[in-house]
């Protein structure tokens, strides 16, 4: 008896979340994200870059493995001068391409030189190993240098059009800490935390949706809780007024 209460209450607390998850995105529905300081930048424009679509996955590769510790913006501007400076952007491009362009081509970005140095090793290895193809299981995308769980992730998203887990990046972190839906110390933990009860079918949603809420509402520093459509709902609100 008491083994069927508890399942009824965590059924209970995982349909109140998913309605949390759907207020958010009507949220987003209803305000102009450009008013409101933010621009995109995000995987549709990198891959409109793409002329050929069968570097649509390439193309994702080289946006997400140049994104971390990152702004959009400057991610999307490095891709975009290696696109001008280099053309249709291929592996068999990259491994023809000497460190130095490379460089040169991405130093916006964080650990640009290190960047640099990674995707022309990962180019070799998609050669030699791959068939000159990304790879498309992230047990594969995993065994080259400098690309993460969130990274790999999010090149099976983007480059495949397959979510196979959550890409946690900070908005998901904060936000999920915020509302009490994870409390793990590491993206890892809380990325197996909202697995555990979100259902599959909201995953894409959930990733674009919090990504786009933490961006124009509740940001890390700063969140703008006046105008929150879920202040009821949030923990951080609630121990902040």
């Amino acid at each position: 008896m008491e083994n069927k209460r508890t399942k009824t209450i965590q059924t209970n607390i995982i349909h109140e979340r998913v309605i949390t998850l759907h207020q958010i995105i009507k949220y987003l529905d209803t305000v102009d994200i450009k008013q409101m300081g933010v621009q995109e930048y995000g995987a549709d424009q990198i891959l409109s870059m793409c002329h050929n679509k069968d570097n649509k996955p390439f193309y994702a590769f080289i946006g997400t493995f140049l994104s971390p510790q990152t702004r959009d913006q400057i991610t999307f501007a490095s891709v975009k001068k290696l696109h001008e400076t280099l053309g249709e952007l291929t592996i068999d491009v990259i491994n023809n391409t000497s460190l130095e362009v490379l460089i040169n081509c991405i130093k916006g970005v964080g650990f640009y030189t290190t960047k640099a140095k990674r995707l022309k090793r990962c180019c070799v290895i998609m050669k030699e190993q791959f068939n000159n193809q990304v790879p498309q299981t992230k047990q594969d995308l995993l065994s080259l240098p400098g690309v993460g769980p969130k990274i790999a992730s999010l090149i099976l998203s983007i480059g495949f059009d397959r979510l196979e887990s959550l890409a946690i990046d900070t908005h998901i972190f904060v936000i999920s800490h915020r509302l009490g839906w994870a409390d793990g110390s590491t993206p890892e933990k809380v990325r197996l935390q909202l697995e555990s009860w979100l259902p599959k079918e909201e995953w894409s949603l959930f990733n674009k949706s919090i990504v786009a809420f933490g961006q124009c509402c509740c940001r890390k520093i700063h969140p703008k809780c006046k105008q929150c459509p879920i202040q009821d709902k949030c923990h951080y609100y609630h121990k902040s007024t």
